[in-house]
């Protein structure tokens, strides 16, 4: 095993938050939060990022809140400005399906 203070991820943390708004739009903060291993203050700022950069619109149904993704919306990383984000999204949860 790799000695935790060597670890590291493929994906962000904003990375994880997106996937897991796009598999449930109705996931509460909280829930992301022990998904991910992030507080719940790192999730709700990462969540306002989101949606104040366009990837992610949010709604509110009564108390709860709803979340929609922006599939058209690109990466932000020079190399891939190309890329959309919404067929990343679609393979990335396609695997984990498997």
């Amino acid at each position: 095993m790799a000695d935790a203070t060597n670890e590291w991820a493929f994906l962000s943390n904003n990375g994880t938050v997106l996937l897991s708004l796009a598999s449930d739009p109705a996931i509460e903060v909280a829930q992301i939060a022990e998904l991910i291993g992030a507080s719940e203050v790192a999730v709700r700022q990462i969540v306002g990022d989101l949606v104040a950069e366009g990837y992610v619109v949010h709604a509110r149904d009564g108390q709860t809140a709803r979340y929609e993704i922006n599939r058209k919306a690109h990466l932000r990383h020079p190399l891939f400005q190309a890329v959309e984000i919404g067929p990343l999204i679609d393979a990335l949860r396609e695997q984990r399906a498997l």
